[in-house]
């Protein structure tokens, strides 16, 4: 069963991005949520794939062109990216996608 691309990331995929765009290694993401390297890795697949993107400078980029959260709140909080604009932001790209 694959994941609906359409989708936008799930409030846990949503901190990894965070972190992510913190610059964390996936070691850091796994200490600072209190997860697995494995788990980190599988919310960075999933991450990737809802994004469209294939590389982590690429999905960082993506946080800071469509999460509606300044640096400073990437730079300080686990919970920079506010869910509804990010599914905005989500539907709109697709739209333009076509799909």
């Amino acid at each position: 069963m694959g994941r609906r691309r359409n989708e936008g990331p799930t409030p846990r995929e949503q901190e990894v991005l965070c972190l992510l765009a913190r610059g964390m290694s996936n070691n850091e993401i796994a200490e600072a949520l209190v997860i697995s390297i494995h788990t980190v890795e599988k919310h960075l697949a999933s991450i990737y794939d809802k994004l469209g993107v294939t590389r982590r400078a690429q999905a960082v980029r993506w946080v800071f062109e469509h999460a509606p959260c300044d640096e400073e709140k990437i730079l300080t909080s686990r919970h920079c990216i506010d869910t509804e604009v990010t599914d905005n932001a989500y539907q709109e790209q697709f739209h333009q996608l076509g799909t």
